[in-house]
Parts: C-alpha cells; sequence; structure tokens
C-alpha cells in the first residue's frame, strides 16, 4: 500500500531539470526519491553560506591580531635579552 499519498508539481527551467536528472541518475535514485533524501537530510541548524563568511573573517581578524601579539612578544623578549 502506497503511504505517499500527496502530489507535489515543481516547476523548474530546463537547466535545474538537467541537474535534477544528472544528479538523481547519478545517485542512482529516481527524482521523487532524490528530493525526498534532500528533504530528509535538510538541517535548520545548518549554517549559510553568509555565516561561514562571517566566521572565516572572525577567524582571518583573529590570526591577524594573534600575529601582531605574537611580534610584539618577540620585539619584548629581544629587548628583554638586551637588558642582561
Amino acid at each position: 500500500m502506497r503511504t505517499r499519498n500527496i502530489k507535489i508539481n515543481v516547476y523548474l527551467n530546463e537547466e535545474e531539470k538537467k541537474m535534477l536528472e544528472e544528479k538523481s541518475t547519478k545517485t542512482k535514485l529516481s527524482q521523487s526519491d532524490f528530493i525526498r533524501n534532500l528533504i530528509e537530510d535538510f538541517k535548520e541548524d545548518s549554517l549559510s553560506k553568509q555565516d561561514i563568511n562571517y566566521i572565516a573573517d572572525c577567524l582571518q581578524e583573529s590570526i591577524t591580531e594573534l600575529l601582531k601579539l605574537k611580534k610584539n612578544f618577540t620585539i619584548l623578549a629581544i629587548l628583554k635579552m638586551k637588558n642582561f
């Protein structure tokens, strides 16, 4: 007995249709099963590209600041060695 009884029509352009066909064929799934797998694997808490870019920018800023700190500690160590 069929457990799925809700039909959804989706409009795609030619490029999207080709992508769906290629990706479902590559995974050896029907187009319906391919879409169901996408839905099941979706996580609301997944990061968007914008979130990832923001995190990457913050990490880059942190690295820059740590390198400045390292440089300052190196200069400080050199100055202390000269005083001895």
